[in-house]
C-alpha cells in the first residue's frame, strides 16, 4: 500500500537484502532490512547491492581492467522491476539474495493473470502498479516499454561472454 506524504511515496512494505557464503542460504555473511519511503528504500537497496557488487581487476600488459561481479545496468533494471511489478497488497518483504555465483530478486505477487513467462520474454508487460510506473517513468527511472527482462538477460549474457573471453585471453598469454 502506498501513501503520498510530503512529496514522498511511503510504503509499509520492506525489502530484505542478504549476502550468503557459497551457493546456498546456509551461512549469512550480511543481512539488512530496508523500510520507509519507497524512493529511500530504492536508493538504500541500490547502494547495498552496489557495495556487494565487487570490482575485480585484471592486468593486461600495462592496462588495468576493472570488472564488476554483475553488470550495473542489469542490477538497476532488476531492482526497478522488483519495485514496479511487486504486489503491494501482500504484507511480505521482497527479497534480494546475493550468492557467490548469482544474485536473486524475489518480488511478491508473481506474474499477472494471463501472462506467461514466454510473454515476458517477448517483451509483453502488464503493469500491476500503473500509477507507480508512471511516477517512475516521469522520474526517468524506467522506460515503461516492457524491455526490462530482455535488457537484464542480454546484458548478463554479454557480460558473461566478455568475462569468459577475457579469462581465456589471459590464460592463453
Amino acid at each position: 500500500m502506498f501513501v503520498l506524504k510530503n512529496d514522498t511515496i511511503d510504503t509499509i512494505d520492506t525489502i530484505k537484502g542478504a549476502v550468503f557464503q557459497g551457493k546456498d542460504q546456509t551461512v549469512f555473511k550480511d543481512r539488512r532490512e530496508f523500510s520507509g519511503a519507497l524512493m529511500k528504500q530504492m536508493n538504500d537497496v541500490y547502494d547495498y547491492i552496489d557495495f556487494h557488487n565487487q570490482t575485480h581487476a585484471t592486468i593486461e600488459k600495462l592496462l588495468r581492467i576493472d570488472i564488476r561481479d554483475y553488470p550495473e545496468i542489469a542490477v538497476r533494471e532488476a531492482l526497478l522491476n522488483l519495485l514496479v511489478h511487486r504486489d503491494y497488497a501482500f504484507s511480505a518483504s521482497a527479497l534480494i539474495s546475493i550468492y557467490e555465483d548469482r544474485m536473486e530478486f524475489i518480488s511478491i505477487g508473481g506474474l499477472m493473470p494471463g501472462i506467461e513467462l514466454e510473454d515476458v520474454m517477448a517483451g509483453i508487460s502488464i503493469c500491476r502498479n500503473p500509477d507507480l510506473a508512471n511516477v517512475f517513468y516521469w522520474l526517468h527511472l524506467i522506460e515503461a516499454y516492457g524491455t526490462g527482462i530482455s535488457k537484464i538477460i542480454g546484458l548478463t549474457l554479454m557480460w558473461q561472454k566478455n568475462l569468459l573471453l577475457r579469462r581465456r585471453e589471459i590464460l592463453l598469454k
